[in-house]
């Protein structure tokens, strides 16, 4: 989404604690209660459009089995294979196809059309900063990183990445929240490979660290390692953070799916790196 609060990068220089390099490892199983509180504190304690998305409690429970898909899918043994599609492809939990919402000719035209594609090794990415002292499991900030390599059609539907909406939370508001992000995406990158920062957050604790810009780098490494680009939606106040990292707004198709966004967002690409030829 790529989901970055808006108070957290209006300092336009760098505090003390910034010039330090916060350590960036990958997620572990346990860590989802932790990774859900975090998008709590985050995302879901003050804006309006997001609690009502997801709830004290049902929320809470939503994000923390979608951060342990999330972190399992980052994790072998992986799932077995899932349908890929259009952004608004069929559903898919921990490896099983679910296309029950789905009308019976669109079910038809999704599974004719688009093959099996199974969870690869390196596709779904969870990096996380840690402070053992600081509660929430030691988990003070995560992004969620997407490999999108050749031959997969583009990034994966935003309902095969996400749990389906649990009852009492706004599934309407989630699906266009998500259909307006998805649309964005799909004009930005096609089919291309590339990698895609969905979501990147800091608890209130620990702002003002770095960490942000140490998860930045740990995307667009793995972009530069597959010399491919890196593709997020920001919301405006991060924007000079992410310039900051590379990252230019194709403004071309700003606003592309803000009519279904609850928080207009605008898709940001960093370039991949020019090859040497020295």
């Amino acid at each position: 989404m790529a989901m970055v609060q808006k108070h957290a990068v209006l300092a336009p220089t760098p505090s003390p604690e910034e010039t330090q390099q916060p350590e960036v490892e990958r997620a572990t199983a346990g860590d989802a209660p932790a990774l859900a509180s975090v998008f709590r504190d985050a995302f879901a304690a003050t804006d309006d459009a997001l609690v009502r998305m997801f709830p004290p409690g049902v929320g809470d429970e939503y994000q923390r089995r979608a951060w342990a898909r999330f972190v399992r899918w980052g994790e072998p043994p992986r799932p077995a294979g899932t349908t890929a599609g259009s952004q608004d492809g069929c559903e898919a939990d921990d490896g099983v196809v679910n296309v029950d919402g789905l009308e019976s000719d669109e079910k038809l035209q999704l599974l004719q059309q688009h093959g099996d594609r199974s969870i690869k090794a390196d596709e779904c990415n969870v990096f996380v900063i840690r402070d053992d002292a600081a509660g929430q499991g030691g988990v003070q900030s995560a992004a969620l990183v997407w490999v999108i390599g050749p031959g997969d059609g583009g990034v994966r539907p935003w309902r095969q990445r996400w749990p389906p909406a649990a009852p009492g939370m706004a599934a309407a508001e989630w699906v266009s929240f998500q259909r307006g992000m998805a649309a964005q995406h799909d004009a930005a990158m096609g089919s291309e490979p590339h990698v895609y920062l969905e979501i990147i957050m800091t608890h209130s604790s620990a702002r003002r660290r770095g960490h942000a810009s140490a998860l930045l780098r740990a995307a667009c490494a793995a972009a530069d390692r597959r010399r491919c680009p890196l593709y997020l939606d920001a919301q405006p106040a991060a924007m000079g953070l992410y310039a900051r990292h590379g990252f230019a707004p194709r403004d071309d198709l700003r606003g592309a799916g803000a009519a279904d966004q609850a928080t207009p967002t605008c898709p940001m690409v960093r370039p991949p790196p020019r090859r040497s030829f020295v």
